[in-house]
């Protein structure tokens, strides 16, 4: 330790050739050296020191974690660079870190791991092994990255059906344990957002809830509340964690148990995904002629008043929280919900609406809107001005800055989703839809968004030449289904028989 005038006090230390006790004369003692240091002496002093040195990988991948719940892409890349990137062989640093390349859809990145899947499957087949769990977990994950970007449904269900066996057999380990601990559904929704429906059948929704509640596990809850909804069905769920009240009460509740928890500033973030996915959640394409549940209706409108409430209480008490992941899709949801309103003949942009006197079908989702032609029928694209505005194309401002927004978290996903909506809402959706494939191509890595973009343009080919309908049959082929130098192994009947519905269009 540094004393005054610069002094060093040197521990107590066996010195090579000195008795530590008085001896006989003519023998050295520690009473006869001088083991104060100062700043006068004139001979050198070596110290050797051992340290125990340890990095704190829990903390650091907390810290991970936090920037990825946030949506805070590029940042969390960075950490993992500089904190955890040295600890890749822990099963745990490299499954939340492809986790987040999932989540951010990085699919490019995720192929150059050189990840050993092989090697994960013989794990997975042996239970007892250590990292089993991390191991479905990874296959898992790797699966769900590929079924979003290169579709293979029986790969996939051969990677559920080892998560499948894995989670029966820790759920009998368990019963036979002395103290067993539930298997809860976040567990089975880190795996992949879709688990084995039999992973959390036995379990009481409510009870575990109710025990997240009480330690303010708000992220937990999250999870075990979109998993369930997923698994069972918005009513259902609502009813089991919330019995004997209606879908509005049940609403209400969890906003009251939600500010009963220690909360920090992420927390109304976790409670804003659920209200989303709930708001979302008959937002995918349905059946046409299929009307949703009355029941359903009324929970996507409830949810979708307390998602503005929510947003509005970030917007006053945490600005930067509106440059996350969860707000962002927040506005996504509301900014898809305007362009669907149609007033007399001003269409906003791409919405079924415009379609309904054509025998087509629609796919209109977040990073798509395909029609698919009865026989060889084309609508044209339906984008018109807003009435009295000349060639104004509808409203497009918010979603350019939440565009930007998403590009500078590194979130290319919403990017794409975002670019997209830009593209439902021109007059002339040509640069916009060389965007998307450019960004699926270079960026994203995605060719299944690829495919769905192409098919887009069936729309803005119907006044066309022979020449330019030509060349878009010529670059659908070049991403036939069927051409496994493409795509490996295919498998996704709703896209495979779109592409041949529209390639047949084209002949």
């Amino acid at each position: 330790m540094t004393g005054l005038d610069g002094a060093v006090a040197l521990r107590k230390t066996r010195l090579p050739g000195v008795d530590e006790n008085a001896g006989p004369p003519g023998t050295l003692s520690l009473n006869d050296i001088d083991v104060v240091w100062n700043v006068s002496s004139t001979k050198d002093v070596t110290l050797h020191l051992e340290l125990d040195v340890e990095d704190d990988i829990d903390t650091n991948l907390g810290e991970f974690i936090r920037f990825t719940r946030r949506g805070d892409y590029k940042r969390a890349e960075q950490y993992y660079q500089d904190n955890l990137a040295c600890h890749s062989e822990q099963p745990e640093v490299v499954l939340e870190y492809v986790r987040m390349l999932v989540e951010k859809g990085a699919y490019k990145t995720i192929r150059t791991l050189g990840i050993d899947e092989v090697g994960l499957a013989d794990v997975c087949r042996s239970p007892t092994a250590p990292k089993a769990v991390q191991a479905v977990q990874l296959l898992l994950l790797l699966h769900k990255a590929r079924s979003l970007s290169e579709p293979d449904m029986q790969a996939t269900s051969t990677a559920l059906l080892a998560a499948r066996e894995l989670v029966a057999s820790l759920r009998i380990d368990q019963e036979e344990a002395e103290e067993p601990q539930p298997l809860t559904p976040t567990v089975a929704h880190r795996m992949i957002n879709l688990p084995p429906v039999d992973a959390i059948l036995s379990l009481s929704l409510r009870t575990t809830y109710t025990n997240l509640l009480s330690d303010s596990r708000c992220w937990e809850i999250r999870d075990t509340v979109i998993t369930s909804i997923k698994l069972f069905g918005l009513r259902e769920t609502l009813s089991e964690i919330f019995p004997a009240i209606s879908t509005v009460e049940a609403f209400s509740r969890l906003t009251v148990d939600w500010g009963t928890m220690e909360r920090d500033e992420l927390s109304d973030l976790a409670l804003l995904d659920i209200l989303n996915y709930i708001n979302g959640y008959g937002d995918e394409p349905r059946h046409q002629g299929v009307p949703p549940s009355p029941d359903v209706d009324i929970a996507h409108q409830k949810a979708a008043d307390l998602a503005r409430t929510v947003a509005a209480s970030i917007k006053a008490s945490n600005p930067q929280l509106m440059k996350s992941r969860s707000y962002l899709e927040w506005l996504l949801l509301e900014e898809r919900k305007e362009r669907h309103k149609t007033q007399d003949a001003n269409v906003k942009g791409l919405t079924p609406a415009a379609f309904g006197s054509f025998p087509g079908k629609i796919l209109s989702l977040r990073d798509a809107f395909v029609y698919v032609p009865a026989n060889s029928e084309n609508p044209g694209w339906p984008v018109s001005s807003p009435t009295g505005s000349g060639d104004k194309e509808p409203e497009s401002q918010l979603v350019s800055v939440a565009r930007m927004t998403a590009q500078e978290l590194g979130n290319y996903n919403l990017e794409a989703y975002f670019l997209h909506e830009l593209t439902c809402r021109s007059l002339e959706p040509e640069k916009y839809l060389t965007e998307l494939e450019q960004f699926h191509i270079s960026v994203r890595g995605n060719q299944l968004s690829l495919l769905k973009t192409r098919l887009m343009r069936y729309l803005t080919v119907a006044n066309s030449n022979e020449e330019t309908r030509r060349l878009l049959k010529s670059q659908l082929l070049e991403l036939d289904p069927r051409l496994q130098g493409i795509w490996g192994s295919f498998s996704h009947p709703m896209w495979e028989w779109a592409y041949r519905k529209v390639l047949f269009a084209l002949m």
